[in-house]
């Protein structure tokens, strides 16, 4: 069975895999040869799409739970730094957008509220 070789740049995701290059080279010949009305087209994107929200899905999940052994410095830091936080914004800049990202609402359904009587 051939290979197909898959080019790794820096600037990728890091939930992009082979797998999502070589489907969207497929979808990018199929658009050249057949047009954006063509059904290949259109069957080949929906499966990008698909591979896309699979991989990141997965991915979010392994580094969220693999941060739930580490110390509570470093897991603040990788989740701002997965909602797309600067280390030096405040948490509650993200409350404040309108556009709340799904990490961040996996992430309130998958921890504890926070009370109000200051007990932990």
């Amino acid at each position: 069975m051939p290979t197909q070789r898959s080019v790794v740049c820096a600037s990728d995701k890091p939930w992009v895999r082979s797998k999502i290059k070589v489907l969207v080279a497929r979808r990018q010949r199929a658009l050249k040869a057949h047009g954006k009305d063509s059904h290949l087209y259109k069957s080949l994107r929906n499966k990008v799409q698909q591979e896309i929200e699979s991989c990141k899905r997965v991915y979010f999940n392994n580094k969220v739970s693999s941060l739930k052994d580490t110390n509570v410095t470093r897991w603040w830091s990788e989740i701002k730094a997965l909602c797309g936080l600067k280390d030096s914004q405040e948490w509650w800049h993200q409350l404040l957008c309108a556009n709340i990202s799904p990490l961040t609402l996996l992430l309130s359904r998958s921890t504890l509220p926070l009370r109000t009587d200051g007990a932990f």
